[in-house]
């Protein structure tokens, strides 16, 4: 179909077809994805949208969300192991529905949360030299953060995996993710909770000075 064609079915100019073509505009607005996606014949999900008529995705996207709320309480509880065997079939159900083309924010945003809290919980039950494991999932949360481009989401990934590769002697990979939390934490608590890791991971890699700075940066009240 020509620019011309497409833009007169959807109610675009051929010039503004052109440069969503060309990746120079995109369209943000959920409502218009929908009506695209109706017109063209398409299935919201491949336009990174829910199909609000589909409830079994939605259910699972809200039962995903509670799962990984249980399941760190559960490693808080000290009940780590509980938390792996509860996050670990959700991640696998969340990455073969991102592979079938369910990219929707919200499904993109719980696998994050997902795969930072299955590697955090498996962090307490692997043995030490299998710790890299652990951070592995943390840096893939990490990636998909990142793609979301959520500062908060990020910050708090950031923190999680650089504590992870703290605990596996990857001392200088977790200075580094913790510095970045700390500088992109969207409020005091968060840039708090990095300043602490920051300041232990600093201290073990024996650079004093930084964890001085840790120590002095201000935090709240």
């Amino acid at each position: 179909m020509s620019q011309t064609a497409l833009g007169t079915l959807l109610g675009y100019d051929k010039t503004y077809i052109s440069m969503v073509e060309n990746g120079r505009r995109t369209i943000e607005d959920i409502p218009s994805r929908r009506r695209i996606a109706a017109t063209l014949r398409l299935p919201p999900h491949v336009l990174g949208v829910t199909d609000p008529t589909d409830a079994d995705h939605v259910a699972m996207v809200q039962f995903g969300d509670s799962t990984v709320r249980l399941a760190e309480i559960a490693r808080q509880s000290g009940h780590a192991s509980e938390a792996v065997a509860e996050l670990w079939p959700l991640v696998t159900r969340l990455e073969a529905c991102v592979a079938d083309g369910h990219t929707e924010r919200e499904v993109l945003m719980l696998l994050a949360r997902a795969r930072v809290g299955l590697g955090v919980a498996l962090g307490h039950v692997l043995p030490e030299e299998r710790l890299p494991v652990a951070a592995r999932w943390t840096g893939q949360g990490l990636a998909v953060a990142r793609h979301l481009g959520d500062p908060a989401m990020t910050s708090y990934a950031l923190r999680m995996h650089g504590n992870e590769l703290r605990k596996a002697r990857l001392t200088g990979a977790a200075v580094d993710r913790l510095r970045r939390a700390v500088a992109i934490a969207p409020g005091d608590g968060e840039r708090a909770a990095a300043l602490t890791l920051l300041a232990r991971a600093a201290g073990e890699l024996g650079d004093g000075e930084l964890f001085d700075e840790a120590l002095r940066a201000p935090t709240p009240r």
